[in-house]
């Protein structure tokens, strides 16, 4: 089974805590990082190669929307879900620009969340298999060239 990466960026440390929980509980995804913020999420080192990225909305500095427009050139990839306390439209909005999979309000369960981790593993995977299924294509294709 591959090992995807997640990472968790949410400025109340109790519900960091509660987020790792409920990711570790479901041994889909490795966690490279719980930060407190988008800045120091940007600044670690080395920049881990994220795979999932669980965000809150609303931080101090960076919000979680700026910390997905700076990931977007990044990790085009990124799988990307954002938990918030707020339900307002125009963030939802922005989610939708920033192509975000699931925008979750708090308070959120521990079924809800798995329910949407699993959706993200199952996209992962999906992608992956695409690019393996493309790369034994150009295999073949630069073995058969010749003839």
């Amino acid at each position: 089974m591959r090992q995807y990466q997640l990472a968790i960026v949410e400025d109340e440390p109790h519900t960091a805590r509660y987020i790792q929980g409920i990711v570790e509980a479901t041994n889909l995804f490795r966690i490279a990082a719980v930060c407190e913020s988008a800045e120091e999420l940007l600044t670690l080192e080395p920049f881990p190669d994220l795979d999932v990225l669980v965000t809150d909305v609303k931080m101090s500095g960076l919000t979680g929307l700026e910390l997905l427009r700076e990931l977007q050139t990044r990790l085009p990839q990124l799988c990307s879900i954002i938990i918030s306390g707020y339900d307002e439209f125009e963030y939802a909005k922005q989610a939708v620009r920033y192509q975000v999979m699931e925008y979750i309000l708090k308070p959120i369960t521990p079924a809800e969340l798995t329910e949407i981790l699993v959706r993200a593993r199952e996209r992962l995977d999906e992608i992956h298999a695409k690019k393996q299924t493309l790369r034994k294509l150009k295999g073949a294709y630069q073995v058969n060239r010749p003839l």
